[in-house]
C-alpha cells in the first residue's frame, strides 16, 4: 500500500522537465502552468517546434496532442522514438476525438489520456510514465557517463571505506591488549 502511495506522489515531478505540445494556446497555458507547480513545464504549439524543442533540450516525459495543425501527434511520437536520443523518452497522449488506446501504443505513445481530463488523473498518469532515474539524471555523453559511474561507484564505496579503518584500530587494539 504503501508503494502505490509513493507512485502517486507528485514530488517525483519536481525538477523533472515536461514539455507541453498543444495546438490550443489557452489550454497549452493552463497544461504547461498547471504541471510547473510540479516540475519545469514549457509548452509549444505544432510538432515541428516540438521535434525541434526535443531535439535540442530532451524533456523527461511529453504531453502530446494527437490533433495538431502541421503533423499529427502519432508522427510526431514515430520521430522521437526512431531517434536513438530521444527514442526511450515517454509520451502520454492525449485527444478530445475518440481514439483507439491501442493505436496510440502501437505508433510509439506509453499511454494515452481523453480530453476532458482532472489535473489528479493527469498527474497520475505521468507519475506512471516517469522512471524513479529519468533522463536529466542520465548523463549525456559517454564521458560524462563514465565519469559518472565512477562518482556513483566511489560515493557507494565510503561508508565501507569509513568502517574498515574502525575495524582495523580495533585489532590494533586487541593485539596490542
Amino acid at each position: 500500500m504503501a508503494r502505490a502511495k509513493s507512485k502517486a506522489d507528485p514530488k517525483r515531478l519536481q525538477g523533472k522537465r515536461i514539455l507541453v505540445v498543444e495546438d490550443y494556446p489557452l489550454m497549452g497555458e493552463i497544461l504547461s502552468e498547471t504541471l510547473s507547480d510540479y516540475g519545469h513545464a514549457s509548452h509549444v504549439l505544432t510538432g515541428r517546434d516540438a521535434l525541434e524543442q526535443i531535439e535540442r533540450n530532451a524533456p523527461d516525459v511529453i504531453l502530446l496532442d494527437l490533433n495538431l495543425p502541421d503533423m499529427n501527434g502519432l508522427e510526431v511520437a514515430s520521430v522521437v522514438r526512431q531517434n536513438e536520443k530521444t527514442k526511450s523518452i515517454p509520451i502520454l497522449a492525449m485527444s478530445g476525438s475518440p481514439m483507439d488506446k491501442r493505436k496510440c501504443l502501437e505508433m510509439g505513445c506509453n499511454d494515452f489520456i481523453p480530453k476532458p481530463f482532472t489535473v489528479s488523473s493527469l498527474l497520475l498518469q505521468l507519475l506512471e510514465l516517469i522512471p524513479h532515474h529519468s533522463r536529466s539524471s542520465i548523463p549525456k555523453s559517454p564521458v560524462i557517463d563514465l565519469m559518472q559511474a565512477l562518482k556513483q561507484s566511489i560515493e557507494r564505496a565510503k561508508p565501507k571505506q569509513k568502517a574498515a579503518p574502525t575495524q582495523r584500530k580495533r585489532k590494533a587494539v586487541s593485539s596490542d591488549s
